[in-house]
């Protein structure tokens, strides 16, 4: 069966996504809440502060995208896409890190989707998080 290119706008629309940024800072994690609620009626956001409360989150809940900053205690940015990669390989990944990651960037190019710097501006991950959707709707 072909969808028409309304038809699949429309269902991109009437389905609500959702994502899950994980960040160990409480600020960064109020701010993408903040800049999401402009998306409230296409994005549903969940938050977590670690990679160990994201798994707990993603085994409970299914998710469309998961946002993680690179560096966090414990488990960082890629150690955790490589989790959600292995067990939830239907998940846009997305990693967010400074310019000074580049290295590790690098080696977690197999574990993620997307890579954006901070700081991040809300249009650049609403085009991606657009993206992810239309890619989705097909």
């Amino acid at each position: 069966m072909t969808l028409s290119r309304g038809l699949i706008d429309r269902l991109e629309f009437s389905m609500k996504k959702h994502i899950l940024f994980v960040d160990d800072d409480p600020l960064l994690l109020e701010f993408y809440t903040a800049i999401m609620e402009k998306q409230a009626g296409v994005w549903e956001t969940v938050s977590a502060t670690n990679g160990a409360q994201a798994l707990e989150i993603l085994a409970a809940t299914t998710f469309d995208v998961v946002v993680s900053d690179m560096r966090m205690p414990g488990m960082n940015g890629i150690e955790l896409m490589r989790e959600v990669r292995r067990l939830y390989p239907h998940i846009s990944r997305i990693i967010i890190s400074g310019l000074g990651d580049q290295e590790e960037i690098a080696r977690g190019l197999e574990t993620t989707h997307q890579f954006l710097t901070k700081p991040v501006k809300s249009a650049e991950l609403f085009a991606i998080l657009s993206r992810i959707g239309k890619l989705d709707a097909y």
